[in-house]
């Protein structure tokens, strides 16, 4: 008996729209990385100016949680059609890549937009066709109609406003949106990454790309950052002549093959440079301008390991590739890839994440094992430099606090009343000295919110008060005996010190967010009661100094 022969056939199965964008947004993106992800879009366009706009809700301080209304992302690109619009809001999209594009598979755009807010709007102007139909993929009108899709508008003119100086060049609005940071915080980030992520493009001689951010209306331009400083940096680590200043190359264009890739695959470009211990950068027997240097090299844990470029675009940040440890903070390395690599290595669809050979990691720390050593050895001729004098004031304790939402507890089971709390803010900001909110000493970069000041209008230790952009600020009193006899006597960098100085700018919080956020209570009442509390708190703890001095002998 002959048995049927079953032919195979496809056959094609439903997609849930819903749940299908639901994974897109969650492939991993942090805040930050989705809006490089977007940049790299621009810069595949031949872009050479990025404008990145991130505007706060209402009432909102810039350092407040879920404070962000829209992000925008602006080039002047060549720009798209309306064509290419729709192939790049589909899933996959079928583009083809020049070799050493930025982008990959077809899924940035979406997932990371996504990622950040459930409307992504998207529109192009061309010099020869004016402005294209304006795309949204909005995530509410995808789960009514069970089906991925996108809805076409005109371009209004408060969008068209965005590209009113450009020929050409694409917008990327996106609105709704889900993430959680406060508007500094991720402006913070993006202006710590960006001029790392893109410094190839940023220092070309001909084209060079330009991004700046805008912020509650005042631009900022990110400066191209050379992760390894290498033209601030000597040749060679000279154990008996460093200086303890000056960040060393250890590793110059080192190539490495891939051992079992195509003989026709280029090979792998490896640098390195060590650098100074980060509390030199407070060593007294340098000059302002040297110590200013060192700080700016960002020597940390984050910053130290191996920086993944691909096509001289970052894409790993800081990996130890199990060859240093966190301790080894002065040691960073450079890896560059290109586009060939991509299938060898894995490249994921983020970009942000691949993996190396065995065989090669194994090369690598080889060729890492004296640097290694010398960036061991310049660290301990770095501790035994260090001198104890020439630290600032509040500037550690300021810059661990800059990004920590001030958040009040309370309102999350009593909700306030938004008229009332921007009526207090109003209150308290016309009621205190401008003085108390000035800060000459503090830069663009590093919003002072723990200040000393030699007098306070007050004998008291403390002194609270609110900035328009920064919130909370606590000014602390150097005529205070609590500051002579025991903050005094601590180095700034002590973290005893800076848990003493967190704990006050703690309590100026507390009493900030009580005036704004109080209910039932006429805030002249609670205005008089925070300030008997900082009286009588001061008073006492003065009491308890003088009479304990002999704990600080």
């Amino acid at each position: 008996m002959n048995e049927a022969i079953f032919e195979t056939k496809f056959e094609a199965r439903n997609v849930n729209a819903s749940r299908l964008i639901f994974g897109l947004a969650n492939i991993g993106y942090k805040p930050y990385a989705a809006i490089e992800d977007i940049i790299d879009n621009s810069v595949s366009a031949d872009a050479t100016k990025v404008t990145i706009v991130i505007d706060i809700k209402d009432g909102c301080t810039l350092t407040e949680k879920n404070n962000i209304e829209k992000l925008v992302i602006i080039d002047n690109g060549k720009g798209m059609s309306n064509g290419t619009i729709r192939t790049a809001l589909d899933i996959g999209s079928e583009v083809s890549y020049d070799k050493n594009s930025l982008s990959k598979y077809g899924f940035g755009l979406k997932s990371a937009g996504l990622s950040l807010g459930q409307n992504i709007s998207v529109f192009s102007k061309r010099q020869e066709h004016g402005f294209t139909n304006l795309l949204c993929l909005d995530v509410p009108t995808i789960e009514e109609n069970k089906a991925y899709g996108v809805l076409v508008d005109e371009v209004s003119d408060s969008h068209r406003v965005y590209l009113s100086n450009m020929d050409m060049g694409t917008v990327v609005s996106i609105s709704s949106i889900v993430i959680h940071d406060t508007a500094n915080s991720l402006k913070n980030k993006l202006v710590s990454r960006l001029g790392v992520i893109y410094y190839e493009f940023l220092t070309r001689k001909e084209n060079n790309l330009e991004i700046e951010i805008i912020l509650n209306g005042k631009p900022l331009r990110v400066v191209p950052q050379d992760i390894l400083r290498r033209e601030e940096s000597l040749a060679s680590y000279d154990e008996y002549n460093y200086d303890c200043k000056t960040p060393c190359k250890v590793i110059t264009d080192k190539k490495l093959k891939l051992s079992y890739a195509d003989e026709n695959i280029s090979p792998i470009t490896i640098n390195a440079t060590i650098f100074p211990q980060a509390k030199m950068s407070t060593f007294a027997g340098f000059t302002s301008d040297e110590r200013e240097k060192i700080k700016s090299y960002g020597v940390s844990s984050a910053t130290s390991g191996f920086f993944i470029f691909r096509n001289d675009r970052l894409i790993c940040w800081g990996d130890n590739l199990s060859i240093i440890t966190r301790d080894l903070r002065t040691f960073r390395a450079r890896i560059d890839i290109t586009s060939e690599h991509d299938e060898v290595l894995n490249v994921d669809v983020s970009k942000q994440n691949l993996v190396f050979p065995d065989e090669f990691l194994d090369e690598l720390s080889l060729i890492c094992r004296i640097p290694k050593s010398d960036a061991e050895k310049a660290f301990k001729q770095c501790a035994l430099m260090l001198d104890h004098d020439g630290d600032r004031e509040g500037e550690q304790s300021s810059e661990s606090v800059l990004d920590i939402v001030e958040e009040d507890p309370v309102t999350q089971i009593e909700p306030t009343d938004p008229e009332q709390k921007t009526k207090r803010r109003e209150s308290i900001i016309s009621s205190q000295d401008t003085e108390q909110i000035i800060d000459d000493s503090a830069s663009e970069s590093s919003h002072h919110k723990i200040r000393y000041q030699d007098t306070l209008k007050t004998p008291n230790l403390w002194q609270s008060s609110l900035d328009p952009d920064y919130g909370t600020i606590v000014s602390i009193n150097k005529s205070h005996q609590f500051y002579q006899l025991v903050l005094q006597n601590l180095k700034a960098a002590d973290p005893k010190r800076q848990a003493i100085e967190c704990f006050i700018y703690c309590v100026a919080v507390g009493e900030i967010k009580t005036k704004e956020n109080l209910k039932g209570v006429d805030f002249d009442d609670i205005e008089k009661t925070l300030s008997r509390f900082e009286t009588v708190t001061s008073w006492n703890l003065q009491n308890w100094t003088a009479h304990n001095q002999d704990l600080f002998d």
